[in-house]
């Protein structure tokens, strides 16, 4: 038996090296590339028929993502080298391995243990994976409080290829294939799973966010050239926006992805599918959508994401709409012009003097003239008799005249009698002033500014905005009141000084600006930024003033007893209508900034470093390159 088992190993390190590689390598049959491309392709074409307008543009070099793949797990298993080819949809991983099997490798197949216990085999080869990516979960990216889209592999068929078997660390077997082409199959599954747990690229989607910004990083105000030390505050934000479909290209070892992201209210336009499932199809599209969505006719080598403008505007809007980002400002101290009116009745000026020619009477002597014939008595009758009576007439008018001319003039000798001795008895007593009414009205306010409409123009050129201000004002209402003459002290006989404080709200209708803005980096954001000119708006305060010289009633009559005489005092020194409740307040210049929510870019766990470019007229691009 010994001699027996003596001759089965001479027999085994007989067989030569390469017939045991080819006996390994024919149970690993070459794969149909072609086949696997149209099945990228047809996969590709289907989700690229649902994108019509795409806001988001991603661009990965696969040179760069290639690295990433090289993980810490792949090297345990023995990987020594990975390199990633993609072309025309799809990607081929080829990686070098040489890798010592041990009883880890068998699982819980007891004779797979025994097997490798024995033998101790190792090889050495490569491994060819054709891979695509994982379709996303759109509606988990849409409920996600940190929503991004993760691209990882989908390994779909893979084949090995051996250089180098060993069995008892030197001794060349080829009686043991099988058992090491299901070692093998194992191990390039197990390659497979770890390449599928990798993830290649994430794409940070800010606009779909459902918690609020960070607006003290968000929103930044200077006023009068001074930083704001305020607190900005924030209502929470809703999901504006919504992810409707995502399709990539994979082509000169470049991967691009193009995002749908949509107004939550937008309606999902109709499919619109490729006439053919090829490559060129595809990429067609593709340069199509790039030209026309983000006016892009060449991409580069770079790591890149660009957003349409469009997006940018709404997701702005909707951001400051929701948020309505306030910040605090000290209101400088609001000066109303105070009141010093003396109290006045005016003389009475009226013209006595009656018109003498309002008396003066006039008789008129008529005389008829009928116009009869030379013989017709009958009507010359008729005429001399009207004449007889217009002579009667004329003679009693003038008779009369005289005496009536005397009556009128001796009543309007004593109506202007009457009139002057009145005029000259109101003069005398009441005519004069009264009294001297004093009002100062001073304010300090702290104020708050909010922001509640942004719309940018088409090419981001300038920024329109809708502002509003309220706040809280303390201030003093001082009242005086002099008396003069005895009709004053009449009214009030002291003096009358009163002050009183009171606490008031401000506000200011809305008001519209613009400025043209410009976009900048600051750290790892881009920003907006606006400058906004000084200028005046109408504020008011309450309670009016009217209600606080209420209060004072009481006070007023302890000076003024006079049934009625303090709201004398009120209604006749024109206070109310002397200090109105609205003044004008002066907004200093404003220069704000705001971030521009970009999707930042990942290869692997490493953040692309990312500068802003000279944007195009359709979308703002940022671009880097993975640091090696």
């Amino acid at each position: 038996m010994k001699r027996c088992s003596l001759l089965l190993v001479v027999m085994v390190v007989s067989l030569s090296g390469c017939a045991l590689r080819r006996a390994v390598n024919s149970k690993f049959p070459p794969i149909n590339e072609n086949q696997q491309r149209q099945i990228a392709v047809d996969s590709t074409a289907k989700a690229l028929s649902a994108i019509k307008t795409p806001t988001i543009l991603a661009q990965v070099n696969l040179s760069d993502t290639a690295q990433v793949l090289l993980n810490e797990e792949l090297h345990k298993v023995g990987v020594t080298k990975l390199s990633l080819v993609g072309t025309q949809q799809l990607l081929k991983i080829s990686l070098e391995f040489h890798h010592k099997f041990s009883e880890s490798d068998a699982g819980a197949d007891a004779n797979v243990r025994k097997f490798i216990a024995t033998w101790r085999p190792e090889a050495s080869g490569s491994i060819v994976v054709f891979a695509g990516f994982k379709n996303p979960d759109v509606n988990a990216i849409n409920l996600a409080d940190t929503p991004a889209m993760d691209l990882q592999l989908l390994p779909a068929l893979s084949t090995v290829e051996v250089n180098n078997l060993k069995v008892f660390g030197h001794y060349k077997a080829t009686l043991l294939v099988q058992p090491l082409v299901a070692l093998l199959n194992a191990f390039k599954d197990n390659v497979s799973g770890i390449l599928s747990r990798s993830k290649l690229a994430s794409i940070s989607i800010p606009e779909l966010a459902k918690k609020p910004f960070n607006l003290d990083k968000s929103f930044s105000f200077q006023i009068d050239h001074q930083k704001v030390n305020a607190t900005i505050s924030a209502n929470p934000i809703p999901v504006p926006d919504k992810l409707t479909g995502v399709a990539w290209r994979i082509a000169d070892d470049k991967l691009t992805v193009l995002l749908q992201v949509l107004p939550k209210s937008a309606v999902d336009l109709p499919a619109s599918p490729l006439q053919q499932a090829t490559f060129k199809e595809i990429d067609d599209r593709f340069n199509d959508l790039l030209k026309t969505q983000f006016d892009l006719s060449s991409l580069g080598d770079s790591e890149l994401v660009a957003v349409n403008e469009d997006l940018i505007a709404s997701t702005l809007a909707g951001v400051v709409e929701q948020a309505a980002p306030c910040a605090a400002i000290s209101a400088p101290a609001i000066n109303v012009p105070p009141l010093d009116k003396m109290i006045s009745i005016a003389p009475d000026s009226a013209n006595c003097r009656q018109d003498p020619t309002n008396c003066e009477i006039h008789c008129q002597h008529n005389h008829a003239d009928d116009h009869c014939g030379k013989f017709n008595f009958p009507c010359k009758g008729v005429e001399a008799a009207k004449n007889v009576a217009f002579d009667a007439e004329f003679a009693a008018c003038i008779g009369a005249r005289d005496a009536k001319i005397a009556v009128c003039r001796t009543g309007q000798a004593t109506t202007q009698a009457g009139c002057e001795a009145a005029k000259t008895a109101f003069n005398a007593a009441i005519a004069g002033e009264v009294g001297d009414v004093t009002a100062q009205v001073s304010i300090n306010a702290s104020a708050q500014i909010c922001l509640s409409r942004l719309a940018l123009s088409h090419h981001l050129a300038s920024v329109n905005l809708d502002l509003d201000a309220s706040g809280k004002a303390n201030g003093n209402l001082a009242l005086g009141f002099s008396p003069r003459r005895g009709l004053g002290r009449a009214i009030c006989f002291l003096d009358l000084n009163l002050n009183n404080g009171f606490t008031a709200g401000i506000s200011a209708p809305r008001w519209s600006v613009s400025s043209p803005v410009t976009v900048e980096q600051v750290g790892e954001d881009a920003y907006i930024s606006y400058d906004l000119q000084a200028g005046k708006v109408t504020a008011s305060y309450s309670p009016s003033l009217s209600s606080l010289l209420s209060h004072d009633l009481p006070r007023i009559a302890l000076k003024c007893p006079l049934v009625g005489a303090a709201g004398s005092v009120v209604d006749v020194s024109g206070i109310l209508a002397g200090i109105p409740n609205q003044f004008p307040l002066q907004i200093p210049p404003i220069k704000g900034m705001q971030v521009i929510p970009l999707p930042k870019l990942s290869i692997g766990e490493e953040k692309v470093k990312v500068t802003l470019r000279p944007f195009t007229a359709k979308a703002i691009i940022v671009e880097g390159r993975l640091e090696k």
